[in-house]
């Protein structure tokens, strides 16, 4: 039951996105309206940074529009600062606490508005 003045959180679904490219909100520097870069591992463990388009924003996670591909590692911890062509060690996460790279995945079914995943990935679900 609501009591007048008292607060309340609410969730609206605003648009469906299909297979959508997603990334933790960490992974994504400078970001500035719709465009932000990130740094992406290549085979050689070589961090480099890349322009992207971003697209729906949560606090925890961002859609890429453009500029990343499924499957591409990007630097989802400790990305700020880092200088490009720097090498890193790419390590497995902890059950309980995210993961420091994480692989992009391929995009999956449906995408609700604000909704994103933990890698470069696709997910179904969420509100805005």
């Amino acid at each position: 039951e609501l009591r007048p003045g008292t607060t309340v959180q609410l969730s609206i679904t605003a648009q469906t996105v299909h297979d959508a490219l997603v990334v933790p909100a960490e992974a994504v520097l400078n970001a500035d309206k719709d465009a932000a870069q990130v740094m992406v591992i290549d085979g050689q463990s070589e961090a480099h940074s890349r322009e992207v388009k971003t697209g729906i924003q949560t606090s925890e996670e961002v859609q890429i529009v453009s500029g990343l591909n499924a499957g591409e590692q990007v630097v989802s911890q400790g990305a700020y600062g880092l200088p490009d062509k720097t090498k890193v060690k790419v390590e497995k996460a902890e059950a309980a606490s995210p993961s420091k790279d994480s692989p992009a995945k391929s995009p999956a079914k449906d995408k609700d508005e604000g909704d994103v995943a933990t890698k470069a990935s696709g997910k179904s679900g969420g509100e805005k």
